[in-house]
């Protein structure tokens, strides 16, 4: 039976003079919110330690993974960054070709599965339909950021918890993350300075699903 894969193009040496490694780990970053560091190992600086991968004639990759599931783009893209999706095999090219050769690098039987924060990539969740939505305050109508610290203050037990908690809550209430960020580091007094602040925060906000379109 024949593996089943989904691959990654990452161009490089292309007359344009993009590096496709660098836009990989800005949509990474942007995307997934994953900095190099919190990639798993085998991604973090590619080529080196990945398992199974192909080398175009131009130096670029087709990173390749086990999966079977639902594929929904083609291209994932952010800013003029963009990473091609090669699907059930198909494109994944091999052999010699009129301009060069593809060289097959690594045993398949080490080929990864697909990761989650990739899986979300390639098979987005369907967005709800903002003219659909109800915004429901209750009774006390939208808070402000002011308010939500107050209540989040006294449910904390510490930096990143209380970065979680008010993230989480003002999405709910309608704030942009961007103004969540600008508050929290405001207030280094109640939320600390860490390093990793501004990731926490963003990815409290984004998990919160039920946020009000206002």
């Amino acid at each position: 039976m024949n593996l089943l894969y989904i691959g990654f193009d990452i161009d490089r040496g292309h007359a344009d003079g993009k590096d496709g490694l660098e836009g990989f780990y800005e949509i990474m970053r942007n995307l997934a919110e994953k900095t190099p560091n919190r990639l798993p190992s085998y991604l973090r600086d590619l080529p080196n330690n990945f398992p199974f991968y192909v080398e175009t004639p131009s130096g670029g990759l087709h990173l390749l993974f086990k999966y079977t599931g639902i594929c929904k783009t083609a291209n994932i893209t952010h800013g003029d960054h963009r990473l091609e999706v090669k699907y059930l095999n198909s494109g994944l090219s091999l052999g010699k070709k009129k301009n060069g050769a593809y060289i097959l690098k690594g045993d398949p039987i080490n080929t990864p599965e697909l990761p989650p924060f990739l899986i979300e990539l390639v098979n987005p969740r369907a967005k709800p339909k903002t003219g659909s939505q109800k915004v429901m305050f209750g009774s006390q109508g939208k808070q402000s950021l002011k308010k939500i610290l107050e209540r989040v203050l006294s449910k904390s037990t510490g930096n990143n918890d209380a970065q979680m908690k008010f993230a989480w809550r003002a999405a709910y209430f309608g704030h942009t993350v961007e103004d969540v960020l600008t508050f929290v580091k405001s207030r280094q007094d109640v939320f600390g300075n860490d390093t990793d602040t501004e990731t926490v925060v963003r990815h409290a906000w984004n998990s919160n699903k039920e946020r009000a379109s206002i």
